[in-house]
């Protein structure tokens, strides 16, 4: 089960493509009896995070925290995902459905502090993000997501 708690009010969302989005997202990310919480947040909200649980004092684009065994929270900053989206040259919602994939993964135990765990845990994201666009019929933008 995933439940989206907006908390944001700068940035606009198209909500029903976003929602399409997480269901394309595969079984083995999201089991039955997982229950995620998806917080989209301001870039000031996250900063305040991130300098809480790892130190830094700057906005990030997405953090994750087991809350149970079989529970979580994938904190996202809609203002850094949307410059992140004009970046890349792709939508707002396919930069929020990518970070929510990367949310999951650390869920999942990938990790990307070392090259090798960069890379493993990249490939992985674009692979699940290459299923959604077929799932959803969403052609690949001229640029690669390179994060």
């Amino acid at each position: 089960m995933v439940n989206i708690c907006p908390r944001q009010r700068k940035v606009r969302i198209n909500f029903d493509r976003f929602q399409q989005a997480l269901k394309a997202l595969p079984h083995s990310l999201l089991p039955a009896g997982k229950e995620i919480v998806i917080v989209l947040v301001s870039d000031r909200k996250i900063r305040k995070l991130n300098q809480l649980f790892r130190g830094n004092n700057r906005p990030t684009d997405v953090l994750s925290f087991r809350t149970g065994r079989q529970s979580g929270e994938v904190i996202i900053s809609v203002e850094t995902a949307r410059r992140q989206a004009r970046e890349y040259g792709h939508s707002l919602e396919e930069e929020l459905i990518y970070l929510v994939i990367h949310g999951l993964l650390h869920l999942e135990g990938f990790t990307d502090y070392s090259p090798a765990g960069y890379q493993r845990m990249k490939a992985r994201q674009d692979s699940i993000l290459q299923k959604v666009r077929r799932s959803l019929k969403i052609k690949a933008n001229k640029h690669e997501i390179i994060h």
